[in-house]
């Protein structure tokens, strides 16, 4: 009969060796919130894009409104949440640590894009209303407002993980 030797494991091993690793004890707590558990990321990080895509839209007719985004600045998603008052801000950003690098490259790119698009429909409509012509007013809010719409829709793909459907195994998409 052969000698089969077995290694033995303690109990403090055998837990370790079987313990969830700390992005799923993450996931586990996201229950109830709007935090997508498959990428780890919030939607309400869009809101101050929202917010200026629906002032843009509401310009045209009320100018004044443009107080309501003149002073918006740039924020990425750790900023975001380190200082929002968000019921789950502080586990979004905890479930960010462990956000996949290829959803966190997407996602990265996409912010970017949003928050360079953001800035650039702030200066053309600031531009835009400083002339008084109600028709280039209300091309250019309604240009702006349909590029940021845009983004969002696709920054919105990233974090419900839609996006990442489109892409092929092979990287194509």
């Amino acid at each position: 009969m052969a000698n089969v030797s077995a290694t033995v494991r303690s109990d403090e091993e055998f837990a370790d060796a079987v313990a969830p690793c700390p992005a799923e004890l993450v996931r586990e707590r996201l229950k109830g919130t709007n935090i997508n558990p498959a990428t780890l990321l919030a939607t309400d990080f869009l809101n101050p894009f929202n917010e200026v895509e629906m002032v843009l839209d509401l310009l045209p007719s009320c100018p004044e409104y443009f107080e309501e985004i003149a002073s918006w600045r740039p924020r990425n998603y750790r900023d975001h949440f380190a200082h929002s008052s968000l019921r789950h801000g502080k586990l979004a950003l905890e479930a960010y640590d462990y956000v996949s690098a290829e959803v966190r490259d997407m996602f990265d790119d996409v912010v970017d894009r949003l928050n360079r698009t953001t800035e650039r429909a702030i200066a053309t409509v600031r531009k835009a209303l400083a002339t008084a012509d109600s028709c280039l007013i209300a091309t250019s809010c309604a240009g702006a407002a349909g590029e940021l719409r845009a983004l969002i829709g696709e920054a919105g793909g990233v974090i419900n993980g839609t996006a990442l459907r489109k892409v092929k195994p092979n990287g194509s998409a």
